[in-house]
């Protein structure tokens, strides 16, 4: 089974169970679904009843074609019958059968069969011992056998007339409009069965279809996308053969909407040579059975695979001033143009570029001499081939050796009240990794030895919890000398003085 022709059905009309009885009193109906086109100085027209049995009746007793001229100004229309259309007789069937070429028989055939056997109930006798299951199964039988003559009749246009489902009106004058109307010769009783009405202009290459083609390039291949909202279905796709200039056709089966309800349909080429012009044309299939050109096409398809990502083996701060990133390629592309080192203070942040030109290709370490002494240091290499296309390694995270002491600490303020108690306030050092706190320590003279009375230690490095900065301390105000000596001291041996006069 052609499933294009089973699409162009379906945008034909849709199908509706018949109704076997009246419900609530109304009729069941039919509609008689007409398409035409204006060629050869002529217009031809091609329908086909909705329903089984109004198909029947129309093969039974004909068809009446109807036409009027149809104004602007016009307030009806007068319709004028110019045909009635009857299948083939025997001999004509035959003649058709001896005419047609051999992949044309076999459509005949399965006409001329279900043509013959118009008047056989398909399905039997309905028993109600054996219920609906059994009816529907009859009326999925007669739908199948419905939509396969309908795929053959369009399938081939002489099938069409021969079956008295198609009408040429050779009696027509350009730039003009016309209304067609079928109905059937005889009608149905208890059954109503609308009139198919068309109306066409008579314009030279009004039939023409061009179809804007949109054009995805990838790496060797190539997809074209289009919009399939007129009559013709499907594509066939033809490549131009660069050495002989030869369109040559690429589907022996036609392209098909992947999904039924939508109008986009698309085509992808591939095994293609990267940065080769290739050019195409598209044709389908319209509603007279006919190969139907739609559109041309061009594209190039283009490189667009990165290199394999690189690995940073290590980065180490072995060196003053100087961090060390190695790294090593799984695979060498023969493609791969260079790399690029770059840095920043986050896992996720943004990377700086550390050097002005691409390194060349055979690098495999960089010696970062700007790297941040007082900050995290994030490093990433990516590679580049050369299309452009880059890749990288994962974030690599370089411990950096603290070799700078912290700023010398300093006493904002100290104060004695009149109970001895002495208040010390410490500027907090400004460094961000500042560990532990401050100590303090104490001395009646600067040249005793100072002991340690306090200290501003925490479990947590003050990178997480804030060092303390103000000390208490009692000293007795009832002494021999006159001033308290105190120090701080940091994480390392820093030590400062200060004097506070006892009062």
């Amino acid at each position: 089974m052609n499933k294009y022709i089973i699409l162009i059905i379906l945008s034909l009309f849709t199908m509706v169970p018949c109704q076997a009885q009246f419900t609530d009193g109304i009729k069941p109906s039919s509609t008689i679904n007409v398409i035409g086109r204006y060629t050869d100085n002529a217009v031809e027209l091609i329908y086909f009843p909705d329903k089984n049995k109004a198909l029947y009746q129309g093969l039974k007793k004909g068809f009446i074609i109807e036409r009027a001229e149809f104004t602007a100004h016009s307030d009806s229309l007068s319709y004028k019958q110019i045909a009635e259309v009857f299948p083939y007789e025997e001999s004509a069937w035959s003649t058709l059968m001896d005419s047609s070429k051999e992949e044309t028989k076999k459509d005949i055939t399965l006409a001329k069969e279900f043509y013959d056997n118009r008047d056989r109930q398909s399905g039997g006798k309905f028993s109600f011992d054996k219920g609906i299951k059994e009816m529907q199964e009859q009326k999925f039988k007669e739908d199948f056998e419905y939509i396969i003559f309908v795929m053959n009749a369009i399938k081939n246009n002489s099938v069409a007339r021969a079956l008295a489902l198609s009408y040429t009106d050779n009696n027509t004058e350009e730039n003009k409009e016309y209304v067609y109307r079928v109905t059937l010769k005889e009608d149905l009783q208890d059954y109503t069965v609308g009139d198919g009405i068309y109306l066409i202009e008579t314009i030279k290459g009004s039939d023409k279809v061009e179809r804007d083609i949109y054009v995805k390039t990838w790496d060797k291949k190539l997809t074209f996308i289009w919009e399939e909202n007129d009559m013709i279905t499907g594509a066939y796709v033809e490549r131009k053969n660069n050495i002989t200039g030869e369109f040559e056709l690429l589907n022996k089966k036609p392209v098909l909407k992947s999904d039924p309800t939508s109008t986009r349909n698309s085509y992808t080429d591939e095994n293609l040579t990267n940065y080769i012009n290739y050019e195409y044309r598209f044709y389908g299939i319209n509603p007279f059975g006919e190969k139907a050109y739609f559109g041309t096409a061009k594209g190039m398809p283009k490189d667009l695979t990165p290199p394999v990502n690189p690995s940073i083996v290590s980065g180490k701060n072995d060196q003053p001033e100087e961090v060390n990133i190695t790294w090593k390629m799984p695979i060498m592309e023969t493609d791969l143009k260079g790399f690029i080192v770059a840095r920043s203070t986050k896992n996720k942040g943004r990377y700086q570029i550390l050097h002005s030109n691409l390194l060349p290709k055979t690098t495999t370490s960089y010696t970062d001499k700007t790297y941040s002494k007082e900050k995290d240091n994030y490093y990433v290499v990516q590679a580049i081939d050369t299309t452009g296309n880059i890749s990288s390694s994962s974030p690599y995270f370089v411990t950096v050796i603290d070799s700078i002491p912290p700023v010398k600490p300093e006493f904002i303020s100290g104060k004695i009240d009149s109970l001895g108690i002495v208040t010390l306030d410490i500027d907090l050092n400004k460094e961000r990794d500042l560990m532990g706190g401050y100590r303090l320590f104490r001395s009646n003279a600067p040249e005793h030895e100072f002991s340690a009375i306090s200290e501003g230690f925490h479990e947590k490095d003050t990178i997480y919890k804030k060092a303390m900065t103000v000390f208490k301390d009692t000293v007795t105000l009832k002494s021999l000398t006159p001033y308290i000596y105190y120090k701080i001291k940091l994480s390392i041996i820093i030590l400062i003085n200060l004097l506070i006069l006892r009062s």
